[in-house]
């Protein structure tokens, strides 16, 4: 890439040079660390991914004959005090000094010679030895130089065994419950998950833990950036960075919809049209070819292989040898060759791999996340708390938990396109480019192939060690598991008219309904009735209660949305319809915010928590219960329950919510953040009028109903 990037042929050369050198350092030091005595710990060399034992293998320079030199070298240049120490403690030594106590070996002729301005010139090749940097130079906060940069040295390996330190980032111990918020994955459904993020800011839910799946994976880092700045130091920021991410997802269409595949659109419908044959002429060449008089047949014959190769590529041997296994009943044969030459045609339109590049969402997620200024070194902790992915290991076979405490080190940006690499849409990833240190060679794809809702990797990780000291295993007020789920609430059957009508689309759209929120419906019930059994056990006076064995004490928010968009609702050619989006947003948003209420209602003792104690800690969190609503149609379904509120024309004109209640402090409802009454509100006027038709939409009854089947 860099060579790719290089402007000139001495750039490209020096490109070279550079690597040429870093790969002659490293086996220097390589061979210097396998002469000397190991110094490493069991933690180090786990971290680093080498076995907890030294494993004798067959390697030349293993050999004690040929170590034994070279070991004699290093000790001489230590006790000459011929090695440098820098301010880290770290140990170098010349090239040239080791290689010439080492076997009394000469420079190659040529080379740089020693001077005041270069003591120490390196022993090989001028050109290559000129771009050996050992280290970097290190300037203070006022960028006055503190080290000088390091040329044509070698590490040693340390003298003694020390501690081994990974380079984690310090964070604040915290104990008590842990907030979670949960993505789902559903493709561009994912749109949903935008009103969730605006209603738990609103609320006051400051997330310990972010993780996805899939699309939730992307959405996941998106609401982290949101969330990065806690709302009691700026919520106006807070809400300027919501209504930046509804912006973003009403126009994602623009970043996904690349020219790779526009152009493949475009150019298989100017096929499509200038291919003059109809599935008639197909019948009348294949099968009923008796029809035509010669004449006639050849013309026919002519169009449709002619079309045939304008619109798939196909020859007309390959069409003949197509006809040929179909009329012999070899269906077996026929799908495997029309796969073939699927693939053929897909690879002539530049899309045999995948149908979406990354690049657009890659520079959605750098452009967002980091404001465009990336950092190579950004890890999954970028935003102070845990981000958790998932992906899926096409090689292994498995789902792999994607987190910062991965001894094979997640790039950030990169892993979070291989844990939403859509197969077709999307390609896999390399490991070489999903992780800094990879211990084996393996492609990685969407982690909704396997687990489309994560709750397991969120489990692992509140009970693994890293967690540990952030947070209790059992805490008396569970921990928190918010999750926008990307699966309609079931429809209720039970008073609906000609059931003994239904067609086999129907029958076979609800039991595909039947499944949606399975799994989060059965983590849930098992938590609670695991909190039960745990309760009567203690009022029985079991001493095991007190067991540091004991499941995690969890709890689970899910948020149900009553319709959704499709999952791959827009049209090739003219994109999403911005109409649904706005909807979907506004249902997404009002649906969590009576889907809090109802978990925080005084009356719900359907989670098996003392009620004043949950309420309380609610309350120490920063959430705000005095704006949550009142049931106001105890007969409706999801938000239809608590709203929309009837709001008065001036109310709709300064931008009063339409679900949460008035907040005591104020005595008015608060502003939506989507209204362009806000503070938050900007000076692009385009960019406001689409975002007030969030707030808009919201007030509307119909689009918190349920719609299709």
């Amino acid at each position: 890439l860099g060579l790719m990037r290089a402007g000139s042929v001495g750039e490209r050369r020096k490109l070279i040079d550079t690597a040429v050198a870093d790969g002659c350092r490293a086996m220097i030091e390589r061979l210097v660390t396998d002469a000397m005595p190991d110094t490493r710990t069991v933690e180090e060399r786990r971290f680093f991914l080498e076995p907890d034992e030294e494993m004798p293998d067959e390697w030349p320079h293993r050999d004690e004959g040929n170590t034994a030199m070279l070991r004699e070298a290093v000790d001489s240049l230590r006790r000459s005090k011929s090695t440098l120490t820098r301010a880290d403690g770290r140990e170098y030594v010349s090239c040239r000094k080791l290689m010439a106590s080492w076997g009394d070996m000469k420079p190659f002729p040529g080379g740089d010679p020693a001077d005041a301005t270069n003591p120490d010139p390196g022993p090989g090749i001028s050109e290559v030895c000129r771009c050996c940097i050992s280290c970097r130079g290190r300037t203070d906060e006022n960028g006055a130089q503190v080290e000088k940069e390091l040329r044509q040295h070698i590490r040693l390996p340390r003298l003694t065994p020390t501690p081994f330190v990974p380079d984690t980032k310090p964070v604040d111990v915290k104990k008590g419950p842990a907030v979670v918020f949960l993505f789902s994955g559903g493709v561009f459904r994912g749109v949903f998950q935008v009103g969730f993020t605006n209603a738990v800011s609103e609320l006051g839910i400051q997330p310990d833990v972010v993780a996805g799946s899939s699309v939730g994976t992307i959405v996941g880092a998106l609401t982290s950036r949101v969330f990065q700045r806690p709302a009691a130091l700026d919520l106006v920021e807070r809400q300027r960075q919501t209504r930046r991410l509804a912006a973003t997802f009403l126009t994602i269409d623009r970043f996904v919809l690349t020219d790779r595949f526009a152009d493949f659109v475009r150019r298989f419908s100017i096929h499509a049209a200038a291919a003059d044959f109809s599935p008639r002429d197909l019948d009348l060449i294949f099968r009923r070819y008796e029809m035509d008089s010669g004449y006639t047949f050849s013309q026919r014959a002519r169009r449709v292989f002619s079309g045939m190769e304008r619109l798939f590529h196909l020859s007309p041997f390959e069409l003949v040898r197509l006809a040929q296994t179909f009329r012999a009943g070899h269906w077996q044969d026929a799908a495997e060759q029309i796969k073939k030459l699927i693939q053929q045609m897909m690879d002539r339109h530049g899309v045999g791999l995948e149908l979406l590049g990354p690049e657009p969402l890659q520079q959605l997620i750098d452009g967002f996340v980091f404001d465009g200024k990336v950092t190579p070194n950004t890890r999954l902790d970028y935003f102070g708390f845990p981000l958790i992915g998932t992906t899926t290991n096409f090689t292994a076979g498995r789902l792999e938990i994607l987190r910062h405490t991965n001894p094979w080190d997640p790039r950030f940006t990169q892993s979070l396109l291989a844990g939403s690499a859509f197969p077709v849409v999307f390609r896999p990833r390399w490991s070489w480019e999903v992780y800094r240190r990879p211990e084996q060679v393996a492609q990685y794809a969407d982690g909704g192939v396997m687990d489309n809702l994560p709750l397991g990797a969120v489990v692992e990780y509140l009970w693994g060690k890293d967690s540990a000291s952030r947070v209790e295993r059992r805490p008396e007020v569970p921990h928190l598991i918010l999750t926008a789920t990307l699966e309609p609430e079931k429809a209720d059957w039970t008073e609906k008219e000609d059931v003994d009508r239904l067609g086999w689309t129907d029958i076979n759209t609800r039991a595909t309904q039947l499944r949606y929120n399975g799994k989060i419906d059965k983590f849930q019930r098992g938590q609670r009735d695991i909190r039960r059994i745990i309760k009567q056990r203690a009022a029985e006076g079991d001493p095991d209660v007190r067991s540091p064995d004991l499941p995690m004490n969890l709890d689970v928010l899910a948020v149900k949305p009553q319709w959704l968009c499709g999952t791959f609702a827009f049209h090739p050619m003219l994109g999403f319809s911005r109409q649904k989006q706005t909807e979907s947003i506004a249902h997404g948003c009002a649906s969590t915010i009576c889907a809090v209420a109802d978990h925080f209602h005084p009356k719900n003792t359907a989670h098996a928590i003392n009620v004043d104690l949950l309420r309380n800690w609610a309350s120490g969190r920063g959430i705000a219960l005095e704006q949550l609503p009142e049931r106001i149609h105890p007969e409706g379904k999801g938000a239809l329950r608590y709203g929309p509120a009837q709001l008065s024309a001036e109310e709709q004109q300064q931008g009063a919510c339409w679900f949460r209640g008035v907040d005591p402090k104020t005595g008015r409802r608060p502003i939506c953040p989507f209204h362009p009454q806000s503070p938050a509100c900007g000076d692009d006027k385009e960019v406001d009028d689409e975002l007030h038709k969030i707030y808009l939409a919201c007030g509307q009854r119909k689009n918190h109903e349920a719609r299709g089947a």
